[in-house]
């Protein structure tokens, strides 16, 4: 009886520490409170809505797929402002198709089509989840006419959409599957098309010579370029002057765990990349 006793105590104290240590782990970090409370300032402020930039008034859902460390820029409409100057540059330059290989809950191919930017989208999303929040999304921004869900990016899926499109864009964010999905093949269907590729070689193994071979053969096909986000702003925006240094900066992080690059891609009989 005394063994069982002390058996089922040594049970209950480590289950206790689990519990503890648990606990511990799951509360929000220095870096995440500070975060935090810019977020909840800006959405008290605004609700779930973009409130500057090119997609103002685009509404955001409560519920986040993806990354809630992204609701500080995009409601600030700074989230990835480098890639939407890029797809503002293709737009300018005739392309009225965008297509979002990796689209998760739609702030590109909704944004872009509400701002008038693209006439039409098409957003790949695996997840069934993802594809869920996608689609309340678009009917929260009234635009389900001109945004199309897909699920599985294949070459024939995307051979479909293109092969009577002139001059399609298209953003690829497959967190390390680009490799596997730019081959040779697929390049050459792209080589009329513009391309911006989120490059991720440190999720996948030999990451870094996978990267060096992609650049290869793209530019076989394409003008090739890198391209990364260079300015981290916050005095832009006096919402934000009640914040110290600390969390003005720290809001404008939106938690990548490297300094990532995007590959953008234009054919080579086109005008030189932006």
């Amino acid at each position: 009886m005394k063994n069982n006793f002390l058996k089922y105590s040594n049970r209950r104290y480590k289950r206790s520490i689990i519990k503890f240590i648990s606990k511990i782990l799951r509360q929000p970090n220095d870096i995440q409170i500070a975060k935090n409370n810019v977020l909840e300032f800006l959405i008290k402020k605004y609700g779930y809505k973009v409130a500057y930039g090119q997609f103002k008034d685009m509404k955001l859902d409560k519920e986040v797929w993806w990354s809630k460390n992204d609701l500080i820029t995009k409601i600030l409409g700074v989230y990835e402002k480098h890639i939407i100057d890029q797809l503002i540059f293709f737009s300018q330059k005739g392309s009225k198709t965008f297509i979002d290989i990796g689209a998760a809950d739609g702030y590109f191919p909704i944004g872009l089509v509400i701002s008038g930017i693209f006439k039409e989208s098409f957003a790949y999303e695996i997840s069934s989840k993802g594809r869920a929040i996608l689609e309340k999304n678009i009917i929260n921004n009234d635009c389900s006419n001109r945004v199309n869900i897909r699920s599985h990016a294949t070459f024939d899926s995307i051979n479909n959409i293109i092969s009577n499109i002139e001059n399609p864009t298209i953003l690829i964010d497959i967190e390390g599957s680009e490799f596997d999905f730019l081959s040779l093949r697929m390049l050459d269907l792209l080589k009329s098309s513009n391309v911006i590729c989120e490059l991720h070689p440190w999720l996948v193994n030999h990451g870094d010579q996978k990267q060096k071979d992609l650049l290869e053969d793209a530019s076989k096909i394409f003008d090739v370029k890198l391209i990364q986000r260079e300015f981290y702003n916050p005095n832009q925006f006096e919402d934000l002057n009640k914040f110290g240094d600390d969390e003005r900066l720290l809001a404008f992080s939106e938690k990548r765990s490297r300094n990532t690059s995007w590959l953008v891609l234009q054919p080579k009989s086109s005008s030189i990349i932006k």
